[in-house]
């Protein structure tokens, strides 16, 4: 009987305290750069299956430019915060397009921006 008071006690720590607790520890080191500091701008529909993608990002940060889950690209980091990927090939064929930029601070923190693209070349 005390085996069985015991399971359940160490039953309502697991799945009840323990998350309670979790959500409301900061498990981060530093402020992490959101989404929103990549700053992108690309159609949701184009008519070529090659696209020029340009912006800014925080300075120092590199980038990784994912194609439909395949990395494409890297942007190494500059001083003034611009990337650009010129000629990236689309899929006339996957709709839609998944355009993943990844970013990677100094400090190592990764964020990104996801897109998605149709291209269309009847318009």
């Amino acid at each position: 009987m005390k085996l069985n008071k015991l399971i359940a006690i160490f039953v309502i720590q697991l799945f009840i305290l323990l998350p309670a607790t979790l959500a409301n520890s900061d498990t981060s080191s530093s402020a992490t750069p959101e989404s929103s500091a990549i700053n992108a701008e690309i159609p949701e529909f184009v008519n070529s299956e090659r696209i020029d993608i340009s912006g800014t990002i925080p300075e120092n940060t590199k980038l990784f430019l994912y194609i439909n889950g395949i990395k494409q690209r890297k942007h190494d980091p500059e001083s003034e915060g611009k990337f650009s990927f010129n000629n990236v090939e689309l899929s006339l064929f996957k709709v839609p397009n998944v355009v993943f930029i990844e970013a990677q601070d100094s400090n190592g923190n990764k964020f990104g921006k996801t897109f998605n693209v149709i291209v269309d070349t009847t318009i």
